[in-house]
């Protein structure tokens, strides 16, 4: 599932995701309305922006989950300040990209995320975060204050 309200940049990403023969774009949202509408799909992977014009997406990630056993949430964000990034990971989100991410790097994040490979995770937080960082680093950020 992709979340997203930007429809060029949503469409941009289902055609480079369903141009990949192991994957599938089986339903697209603008909005958290309309993404509570596809819940009851079959989602491996939900590709979520934070920025929606009906709330935050980071609201979404629960439910998802709640409605899809084993889904993993990769969030995908022009910029996440560092209390925030520990905020969409507390809510449940395995991987943080920037959305100037490669087209290659986001592909094989979906693929990592829905189990095509096994490869450690690379994430990109984006503002503050230039370096390339593994999921288990961005949840060590917090502990790095105390």
């Amino acid at each position: 599932m992709l979340v997203e309200d930007h429809i060029a940049f949503r469409q941009s990403l289902a055609l480079l995701l369903s141009h990949q023969s192991d994957l599938e774009v089986v339903a697209q949202a603008g909005s958290i309305a309309e993404a509570r509408e596809l819940l009851d799909s079959r989602l491996d992977v939900a590709v979520l922006d934070l920025s929606l014009p009906d709330g935050d997406g980071r609201d979404l990630i629960g439910e998802l989950q709640r409605a899809n056993a084993g889904i993993s949430v990769l969030v995908l964000s022009v910029t996440i300040r560092p209390g925030r990034l520990e905020e969409v990971l507390k809510a449940g989100a395995d991987a943080v990209l920037h959305k100037v991410a490669s087209p290659a790097t986001i592909v094989e994040e979906v693929r990592r995320l829905g189990g095509s490979v096994a490869t450690p995770s690379t994430t990109t937080a984006g503002a503050g975060f230039r370096g390339l960082l593994t999921t288990a680093e961005l949840r060590r950020i917090p502990l790095l204050g105390r």
